[in-house]
């Protein structure tokens, strides 16, 4: 057979494809390959992927690290700038302004408002913008400038920024209050993704103008027609708040976070009017129950659905979402459309488990942590039927289930010593796993079980305790797991990127080197002259972050 040329047999289409799962560094590399190849990463659906990140540093076109850019041939698309501080960088801003789509401003408390002005001016064609915690940006109050001539510059800079953001398309906004925003707010008429977390909101009266009058020109805008909308903070939703949303008419993704007072008959609002939603997200709603999931039914398209933690314990509520409810409803025939469900925090049992998953095989993503206060939990039997029917599943979430133990993951019945169930390894997709607090879990699960060619997340072992002993607080360690199942990991997990655990034992720190592609936060839950012990490994201090809440002497 001659030599096959990978260029002439594939077009672009296929070969976009199968870079497609290339992590940042995979993608450098192969950039140096041939023109070809450095040509397609080049390409928007690699370059989306990557952010040019400055934290903490002072912007200069005379200074590192900005002048490192000036003259740069790789068309950057993001930029994250986190407590930043600049002065003329115009040449920066200029180049990096030529291709980039997507910029966020973060903690950027010692810029201006004119700052953050002259950075989106110089953005040609800007589609993202993202302003998280600037409490400066907050306090700039155009309309309280005493100053005749700082009025006339501020409203010069206020026509660029309306201008610059004309063409916007998602924006992204995680601050209390924001004055400046007011002048531009009912102007951003393209703008098709919204996203507004923590923000305070007051519909029951007449609108202050100096808390929240942006928010309201926002909200009531008549031309504004959004595909996707997320709203995170604790207020009442008011009826204006619901007219908003239900003139949302192509809504696709619908994520309500945190809203304490939404109710079954606000569901079947949402449910009656947006009848275009995938995705819908409702956590932390407390008196959301199986009413809302009978109206869910209306959602012909939906393909995600997040109610976890929908149930407030100790409010003494008993009408909440049940394992149940969700087999009446979404589970009770064969559901193909729905691809992600979370139902964590909701009591689930064996038998229900057993009903609901065989009718929903094509989940992709199922979150069924337990909360912390529940007894009962699901069993091995549960992840058993998990494990024969959602062969699709690429992240799974199993987190404080704490009655699940090796044979849930392995089928290794350890009395026998026989197989008689089905491994997890059987799940040959998944890419994420969290078995953060099944402390009955040891190092036969690492061996026997978890064995993935493309797994990139792992969280496993019990959060560590603490107890009085001689009136002293003392660290309690219970991790099963031991040197040979890191080993065995990391051979069985070749693709391993993340790895989350805790311990207090570092005598086998070092095997950590041995997971060829761990690039992400390790993390360690540790009290005992953690940074001391830490200066006899070898491991790189940038991939372990120490989380230390008690010294032991």
């Amino acid at each position: 057979m001659e030599n096959l040329n990978f260029n002439e047999i594939f077009p672009i289409e296929i070969k976009l494809h199968i870079f497609s799962y290339l992590n940042f560094g995979d993608i450098i590399a192969i950039s140096t390959v041939c023109k070809e190849w450095l040509e397609i990463t080049k390409m928007d659906d690699f370059q989306n992927k990557i952010s040019i990140r400055f934290s903490g540093v002072y912007l200069s076109d005379i200074k590192e690290p900005a002048s490192l850019f000036l003259n740069k041939t790789r068309p950057f698309r993001n930029l994250i700038l986190k407590d930043c501080e600049m002065e003329y960088c115009n040449n920066f801003l200029k180049t990096m302004g030529s291709t980039l789509k997507s910029i966020t401003f973060e903690l950027c408390n010692k810029m201006s408002p004119i700052h953050f002005i002259t950075i989106i001016d110089n953005i040609e064609n800007l589609k993202e913008l993202s302003i998280k915690n600037w409490w400066g940006f907050e306090k700039f109050e155009l309309l309280d400038t005493n100053d005749n001539n700082s009025k006339i510059l501020y409203l010069n800079y206020i026509e660029r920024e309306k201008h610059a953001l004309s063409k916007l398309e998602k924006l992204h906004l995680h601050v209390k209050n924001s004055s400046a925003f007011q002048e531009i707010a009912v102007r951003l008429t393209e703008v098709n993704e919204l996203t507004l977390k923590d923000i305070y909101f007051d519909f029951s009266g007449p609108m202050p103008l100096h808390k929240t009058y942006v928010w309201y020109n926002l909200l009531m805008l008549d031309k504004l027609n959004l595909k996707r909308f997320e709203l995170n903070g604790h207020f009442f939703p008011s009826e204006e708040f619901f007219q908003f949303l239900i003139r949302q008419k192509n809504l696709k993704e619908l994520h309500l976070r945190g809203l304490h007072y939404l109710h079954d008959e606000q569901v079947d609002l949402i449910a009656n009017n947006l009848e275009f939603l995938e995705v819908l997200k409702v956590p932390f709603c407390y008196h959301v129950s199986n009413r809302s999931l009978e109206s869910l039914l209306k959602l012909k398209y939906l393909k995600k659905l997040e109610i976890s933690n929908s149930v407030q314990h100790e409010a003494g509520i008993d009408d909440v979402v049940t394992d149940e409810g969700i087999q009446r409803t979404i589970a009770r025939q064969n559901n193909d459309r729905l691809l992600e469900l979370s139902l964590g925090s909701i009591k689930l049992c064996d038998k229900q488990m057993s009903l609901i998953v065989p009718k929903l095989k094509n989940l992709t993503s199922l979150d069924i942590e337990a909360s912390d206060i529940d007894n009962d939990k699901i069993t091995d039997e549960s992840i058993q039927i998990i494990i024969k029917n959602l062969k699709w599943l690429k992240n799974l979430n199993l987190k404080n289930n704490i009655m699940i133990t090796d044979y849930g993951l392995t089928g290794l019945n350890q009395l026998s010593n026989i197989v008689d169930g089905v491994p997890i390894s059987n799940l040959k997709g998944l890419i994420s796993l969290n078995l953060k607090n099944c402390n009955k879990l040891t190092d036969i699960s690492l061996i026997h079980g978890i064995k993935f060619l493309e797994l990139r997340q792992l969280s496993i072992g019990e959060l560590p305790s603490y107890k009085m002993i001689d009136n002293t607080l003392v660290f309690i360690n219970s991790t099963n797991f031991t040197e040979n199942g890191f080993k065995a990991l990391a051979k069985n997990c070749p693709s391993l990127e993340n790895l989350n655990f805790s311990t207090n034992n570092w005598n086998y720190l070092a095997t950590l080197s041995i997971f060829p592609r761990l690039t992400q936060y390790i993390m360690y839950k540790n009290c005992i002259k953690c940074e001391r012990t830490l200066q006899f490994n070898s491991i790189d201090r940038r991939h372990v972050c120490i989380m230390c809440n008690v010294n032991v002497d």
